[in-house]
């Protein structure tokens, strides 16, 4: 191995290493809670709503009932994730034939994403999906047997609506690139009926069949039932925040698709940008487009972009200059500079999280009931059956359609609550309650006044990273 191989090849490793770091370190999103404490409260035989079992939040609830601490269930998730995410994102730069120079700075690239190292490592669902798709990618890629695409996009299909339409979509693709369509349609399809078999086998087995019912009702529910928000709105600050990096990977692959003198790779590129398309479509059917989506489409962007650049100083070049007009532009908007997004998550620790659980656990007893809107305190038994709330959530909330029992005020069975700003969502009576009832500790939970561990919670600091709803 020549010094060039090798210093491309610690470029590689040490992106792997800032991406795990981060992972590990960096403080918990909010649907992180949802995907843990949903899996939780199915593995624990208690029926809540909103349902959400898939195949993701079933092994996250497994996770937080094998280890009883609370930190150590957080960082084996992300180790979890952060581990798969990278392995799959560098199976996928193989499959792409990329160099050791160009997998590095496919890595590097990844990791310019704002939107990627925010949501890339997080044990939301949408991770499951992530890293099912650069699966599904490195296998096409190298041309391995339908069957095994089948199982893939099987699995993907298994998580919420989202699942179903990227599934669709890679099950397009598949067939696309197929040498032989009839007869890998036909495997494709064993295997991915044999994946959704064995997956409704075990849920029946655990007893969860209905709740799976219940989850697809709920996924229908809220699609119908949301209000389409425009781009611009929802994802066009993520966007703005990575300007200087679209900016870059954007005119990287265009210029390279006008440019390209040699034919080698076409079929792996189209891939990429395939799968590509198929991730920012996607924020065009869905009503109310995540900051979270843009994570997506950016590992493979990324390695189109390398695979691109490798060997041609002019994409490189014109990429550069566009990239920094890029930034010119978020500099004038005041907009934080492309990169800041790895110094911040580097501030945002999950130490503080991570004591406030173990002190609510320490406190908690069989009696209390949880009222806990983010669901950060996964472990907790919730004090009403309709527990979270979220954007889409606070619809039903103003129509009077969730959390009915609240109107009223906060019941007597509710006697620990996370501060946290969702609790302004509340109805006007529950907000009173909260301030007459409940005492605010410093740690963040707030208990009634008469609780029998509220000493021991008064002792610990630290209020997480929720915002203060008091």
């Amino acid at each position: 191995m020549n010094g060039r191989a090798l210093g491309s090849r610690s470029l590689a490793i040490l992106a792997a290493g800032v991406f795990l770091g981060l992972a590990l370190s960096r403080r918990l999103n909010f649907d992180e809670s949802l995907a843990l404490r949903a899996g939780w409260l199915d593995v624990e035989g208690i029926r809540a709503s909103p349902a959400f079992l898939m195949p993701w939040t079933l092994f996250a609830g497994l996770v937080g009932h094998l280890f009883g601490d609370p930190g150590t269930v957080l960082v084996l998730l992300r180790l979890a994730v952060a581990t798969l995410v990278a392995g799959a994102f560098a199976l996928a730069t193989r499959a792409a034939a990329l160099a050791s120079s160009g997998v590095a700075t496919a890595a590097w690239l990844a990791l310019g994403s704002a939107a990627f190292v925010a949501h890339g490592l997080e044990f939301r669902y949408d991770a499951a999906i992530l890293v099912l798709l650069l699966f599904a990618f490195t296998l096409i890629a190298t041309r391995k047997d339908s069957v095994y695409v089948g199982a893939v996009v099987a699995m993907i299909s298994l998580h919420h609506l989202k699942g179903a339409y990227f599934g669709v979509g890679v099950a397009l693709i598949c067939v696309t690139f197929s040498s032989d369509r009839r007869r890998d349609a036909r495997r494709f399809g064993l295997a991915a009926v044999a994946v959704w078999v064995g997956w409704l086998a075990c849920i029946a087995a655990l007893g969860l069949t209905d709740r799976f019912r219940e989850s697809l009702v709920t996924f229908f529910d809220l699609a119908g039932g949301t209000t389409r928000t425009a781009l611009g709105e929802t994802i066009g600050p993520t966007l703005l925040r990575d300007l200087a990096w679209w900016s870059f990977i954007l005119t990287a692959v265009s210029v390279g698709v006008w440019n390209r003198r040699h034919r080698d790779g076409v079929r792996t590129l189209s891939l990429a940008y395939a799968f590509s398309g198929l991730g920012i479509a996607f924020w065009l059917v869905h009503p109310h487009a995540w900051a979270y989506l843009a994570a997506l489409p950016t590992p493979f962007l990324a390695i189109a972009a390398a695979r691109e650049m490798t060997g041609s100083r002019k994409v490189l070049g014109i990429a550069l200059a566009t990239g920094c007009i890029g930034l010119l532009l978020q500099v004038a908007s005041s907009t934080p500079l492309q990169g800041s997004h790895l110094i911040a998550a580097s501030r945002a620790p999950m130490a503080p999280e991570v004591e406030l659980l173990r002190a609510a656990k320490l406190a908690l007893t069989p009696q209390d009931g949880v009222l806990d809107p983010s669901g950060l305190i996964y472990f907790g038994a919730p004090c009403l059956r309709e527990w979270y709330i979220d954007t889409l959530f606070m619809e039903r909330m103003e129509k009077g359609t969730w959390m009915q029992e609240l109107a009223g005020g906060i019941p007597a069975r509710c006697t620990m609550v996370l501060n946290t700003y969702r609790l302004g969502a509340l109805p006007l009576e529950a907000r009173r309650s909260l301030g007459a009832d409940f005492r605010l500790l410093r740690c963040g939970v707030a208990v009634r006044p008469d609780h029998a561990n509220v000493e021991s919670l008064a002792k610990v600091s630290g209020v997480g990273h929720v915002e203060s709803y008091w």
